[in-house]
């Protein structure tokens, strides 16, 4: 297996951002459709834009959905941004069929009772290395 290290020179000598290396999110992905966080939590994964409207997010006018797969890719969600909106700008990928590394805030809805589909609440990066935390 292939994987890309990130090397962060610091005040201690280079080290490797491990949290890009391991894929960490603030939630173990395994869990996140069990504990259904409401407030943000950071997560890595990558992201593809598909079409899928259901549920809370049956309003193709209003919302764009994603496909959030974790970095293991055993695990998946359907996250869901305000069409046209900056965080739906931000969320595009660059090739329409190519899926993308990003790091993102998601929520699960406070109403309803989706077990695979979230709000994606804020962009923090394209790829895993958060460049401010890397130091």
């Amino acid at each position: 297996e292939r994987k890309q290290l990130v090397f962060v020179d610091g005040a201690d000598g280079l080290k490797i951002d491990w949290e890009s290396w391991a894929g960490w999110s603030e939630i173990p992905w395994q869990t996140l459709s069990e504990s259904r966080p409401t407030r943000p939590v950071l997560i890595r994964a990558m992201i593809k834009s598909v079409d899928y409207y259901n549920f809370n997010f049956s309003d193709e006018s209003k919302w764009r959905s994603y496909r959030l797969v974790s970095p293991d890719g055993e695990h998946m969600l359907y996250g869901y941004a305000e069409r046209n909106s900056l965080l739906d700008q931000r969320l595009q990928p660059r090739e329409k069929k190519e899926s993308f590394a990003v790091t993102v805030k998601i929520r699960f809805p406070d109403e309803g009772d989706t077990r695979n589909q979230v709000l994606v609440d804020d962009y923090i990066t394209d790829g895993w290395v958060i460049p401010d935390q890397a130091e």
